[in-house]
């Protein structure tokens, strides 16, 4: 009684942590044929799956429903002998099976097995199912105690998979104590191995190391454990459910059933190919349904095409799904349209960016690529042209520099240069630009025409600083207006040249250096020495003398 309690308590454990394990089927997936019951406890039963007869596809997808047990068992009648199903999978295309491990338990010394226990064969078959396969990728063969060679032979007798499991020596003191090897079932106490594909029978057999026992190595017989075990279970079963201390040192032989992984598939032909020439029998019905086949090649299997869901293998059965309900699982953030096997996602009015992230979606920039585009190249070909006029100006400039320069050597402004400056100094002669001649003038007003306004003769001396104006008495300030307004006259017969200028300059230098220059009533002396120049003096300067004037850069 103790025992088939503690095999109740393991088996209702493995559901519980199967449940726990199995993916979460959409409701829509789990549909069945109207009539026919679509759940069995908490497990769903979706079509071609069937509880009873008429609600399965055939007889290898006929299940049964223990309803008398709490909670209801579901049963597959494909093994010789009824087994529990834990979960159904459409989209993975697996069912997850209960099967009980083969053990071996030995009494106390002598050693020798217990009565109905020992080393003979333990079948599990699934031969001749159109349905079920034994999961090469997610189940493995694993034993356990010391020693223990465990295995699987196929229906004809041969070697199929096996792992050999040994304890390592105890030590003869607590101190020197052999140290467990890292790692979990890895060969020590417990070993697994790979089982090949299409696997759909096989029997469970240990070696029995009690026979001739002298013959075999000390290193493998090591500890002895007082029960082994050998069977299939799913590989994740290592390392969340097994507990390496209570099933390695348990003594009474009455291991729980642990889960093993079917593949299940259509196998009444081989692949998707052959299935669509009967299209009677073919078994994926939903219009919007594909057909792929199955890694092992002996059968295939259907799915909702991109952007449906539900159970393709009902007609209908597979349904739009509505991806703008599903914000956070389809990553839509913008404006969302669903649409038949699809759906758009775009940012809204107004803004622009990625609508799949979480504020991915910014306010629109107003000043478009284009207008971009075109402010660019605008902008370039002003600074282009603006660059070619600079150019331009500075060119003509230094032409301008260089032709005042030609002018002036061509008048003699040179040799102007030179008797100004001979003699120690400027001696009360000055060259006046552009500049000064407008400050002067009051930017040439009409008012300050030599001759007339403020700008009479009598007022020349404007035009003098106040060092030249010191030292220059009024007959030598009015023979140098007389000289200038010659020289700036629009006559060209009349104005000097500048042979003539130096000349007349040279002579005036010398008169103020003359003491005579410093007598006074003494003006036949000082007539002598200046010439007559008066036939000059009603020269003025007009409007269109200053304008030529302003075409050269130095005035006299």
């Amino acid at each position: 009684m103790a025992t088939g309690t503690l095999s109740l308590q393991g088996v209702a454990l493995a559901v519980v942590l199967l449940c726990r394990l199995a993916p979460v089927t959409p409701a829509a997936s789990a549909q069945q044929l109207p009539g026919c019951p679509d759940k069995c406890g908490n497990i769903s039963i979706p079509y071609p799956f069937g509880i009873g007869a008429g609600c399965a596809r055939d007889e290898g997808f006929r299940l049964n429903c223990s309803n008398s047990e709490s909670p209801p068992r579901l049963l597959t009648l494909q093994f010789e002998q009824p087994q529990q199903l834990v979960s159904l999978s459409l989209a993975d295309g697996e069912a997850r099976v209960l099967l009980k491990p083969k053990s071996a338990c030995y009494l106390p010394s002598p050693r020798r097995a217990r009565p109905g226990e020992g080393y003979g064969a333990t079948y599990t078959s699934i031969d001749g199912s159109t349905t079920y396969r034994y999961s090469p990728e997610k189940n493995r063969l694993v034993a356990l105690g010391c020693p223990n060679l465990g295995y699987i032979v196929d229906g004809s007798g041969n070697y199929v998979s096996g792992c050999m499991s040994a304890c390592r020596r105890p030590s003869s003191s607590l101190s020197n104590a052999v140290p467990r090897l890292p790692g979990r079932c890895t060969g020590e106490r417990c070993c697994q191995s790979i089982i090949p594909p299409t696997l759909n029978f096989y029997e469970l057999r240990m070696f029995n190391f009690e026979n001739g026992t002298a013959a075999v190595d000390n290193e493998l017989r090591g500890g002895t454990t007082p029960c082994r075990y050998v069977f299939l279970v799913e590989h994740t079963w290592i390392d969340t459910v097994y507990d390496d201390t209570k099933d390695f040192n348990r003594s009474d032989g009455d291991f729980e059933a642990v889960p093993v992984v079917l593949d299940w598939a259509i196998r009444d032909v081989y692949n998707c190919s052959a299935a669509k020439r009967n299209k009677t029998d073919y078994a994926c019905r939903s219009a919007h349904s594909e057909c792929f086949n199955t890694s092992d090649r002996q059968g295939y299997r259907c799915n909702c095409s991109k952007g449906y869901e539900g159970n393709p293998y009902l007609d209908d059965g597979c349904i739009d799904i509505n991806e703008c309900l599903r914000q956070k699982e389809y990553g839509c953030y913008g404006d969302c349209t669903n649409m038949l096997g699809a759906y758009t996602c775009v940012c809204p009015p107004g803004t622009s960016g990625n609508p799949t992230e979480r504020n991915g979606c910014r306010p629109k920039d107003k000043f478009t690529l284009a207008l971009k585009v075109v402010t660019g190249v605008s902008v370039g070909v002003f600074l282009s042209v603006f660059m070619c006029f600079w150019l331009y100006l500075g060119l003509q400039k230094r032409k301008l520099i260089r032709t005042k320069q030609k002018f002036f050597e061509q008048n003699g402004g040179v040799i102007l240069q030179q008797q100004m400056h001979s003699g120690g100094g400027a001696h009360g002669f000055r060259i006046f630009s552009t500049e000064e001649l407008k400050r002067a003038t009051n930017n040439f007003a009409a008012d300050r025409v030599l001759g007339r306004g403020a700008m009479k003769v009598g007022r020349h001396q404007e035009l003098l600083d106040n060092q030249v104006r010191n030292e220059m008495s009024d007959e030598m300030l009015q023979e140098i207006a007389h000289l200038l307004m010659r020289c700036i006259s629009m006559n060209g017969e009349e104005r000097p040249t500048m042979k003539e200028v130096a000349e007349r300059l040279e002579m005036l230098r010398r008169y103020q250096q003359h003491p005579w220059a410093e007598a006074e009533d003494n003006a036949d002396e000082i007539q002598s020495l200046l010439g007559s120049e008066q036939q000059n003096a009603n020269y003025q300067l007009g409007q269109q003398d200053i304008l030529y004037l302003e075409e050269g850069n130095i005035y006299i």
